[in-house]
């Protein structure tokens, strides 16, 4: 049930987070700075996480977890709109789908035997959750640091 709900959760508030980045962008505001903004609260909404790691009950780690994982669909919807519409070309949309796929398996991939490797050798869920807590916020500090648009790639025509 809890994964059940941390699906629904993402996929809902990436519907109205992509809804509301949409609206804000369509009234004027700049759609890189809006779009890195709902990325960055995403991100930093999902370090709730570590709250389920020091909770008193199974229960209430849990409830953490699918609250974390609802705050992620904040980053979802707004970080493919900022990379495959607003900085990246349309020539170069479908090598920009690739390599993010690619670092999507790997991540899987590495945070997967991460955290396996963590809980085995400390015995807990506190220093998993601390990895994470830590991989959410490099993704934070890298979303404000990397996407600008002087540093989208241009394509040539012809």
């Amino acid at each position: 049930m809890y994964t059940f709900f941390s699906f629904v959760g993402i996929a809902v508030v990436a519907a109205l987070a992509g809804y509301v980045a949409d609206r804000l962008i369509a009234r004027g505001r700049d759609a890189v700075a809006v779009r890195k903004t709902f990325i960055v609260a995403g991100f930093i909404g999902a370090t709730t996480v570590l709250l389920g790691a020091y909770a008193e009950s199974l229960r209430m780690a849990l409830l953490w977890n699918v609250v974390s994982l609802s705050l992620l669909g904040l980053v979802t919807a707004n970080n493919l709109a900022l990379c495959k519409l607003t900085l990246i070309p349309k020539q170069a949309v479908g090598l920009n789908t690739g390599l993010q796929q690619v670092a999507t398996s790997l991540a899987g991939g590495v945070s997967a035997s991460l955290s396996g490797w963590l809980l085995h050798t400390s015995g807990s869920y506190e220093l998993p959750m601390k990895a994470i807590f830590i991989f959410l916020l490099l993704g934070a500090t890298s979303t404000l640091i990397l996407f600008r648009r002087q540093w989208a790639p241009k394509v040539l025509n012809g």
